[in-house]
């Protein structure tokens, strides 16, 4: 749908919505309405089947938004400690998944993804069904971490047990304790061919 026709649509809404408006019925902003619309039809042409029928719009809009953030400019190498205590915090999240320890899993998210998901079944739901190739990986490769605006992005080259190869960006955030958590987690195919 272009910008004319939800435009379009948009004026043919206004006269049922001040309709329902005026009765005392509930009313949501028709723009909001028409872009959740827009980008389901998009995503459900865009994406596999199997993967759009899982995953819900909100854990989709957070995904894209955190992969059509521009490259950071700051983007650094971290320190060698740093970068092995990453890697461990990432390799002990997907063991987690792997033996179905979801207290475990959780543990090594932020406090924004625990605020998010509110306890442990959910947040291992949610992976079981938008993020499968993480549960029980074949094999992982690690590309070297960066800093990037305050917060380490780490890339894990993953073939998932049919054989297919994935790359997840992991964000991380270093803690007062100087420990790290996963802050979020984009997943994307890939192509095989990335070199770590």
């Amino acid at each position: 749908m272009d910008r004319v026709d939800a435009v379009q649509e948009q004026a043919a809404l206004r006269p049922a919505l001040a309709s329902r408006h005026s009765r005392g019925q509930h009313t949501r902003t028709p723009g909001i309405s028409l872009r959740r619309r827009w980008l389901s039809s998009w995503l459900s042409s865009w994406l596999p089947s199997w993967l759009s029928s899982r995953l819900s719009l909100g854990f989709v809009v957070l995904a894209l938004g955190f992969l059509a953030l521009p490259p950071p400019a700051s983007a650094a190498p971290l320190a060698e400690r740093d970068a092995r205590a990453v890697r461990a915090v990432i390799e002990a999240q997907l063991e987690s998944f792997t033996v179905g320890n979801a207290e475990g899993a959780f543990s090594h998210a932020s406090a924004a993804i625990r605020t998010q998901f509110g306890d442990a079944a959910n947040f291992m739901a949610m992976v079981r069904t938008a993020y499968p190739m993480l549960v029980q990986p074949a094999a992982t490769s690690f590309f070297v971490p960066e800093w990037a605006d305050g917060a380490v992005l780490q890339k894990v080259q993953l073939r998932d047990r049919a054989g297919r190869s994935w790359l997840a960006t992991y964000q991380l955030l270093r803690q007062p304790d100087a420990t790290w958590r996963i802050n979020g987690c984009a997943v994307l195919p890939d192509s095989g061919k990335s070199s770590t």
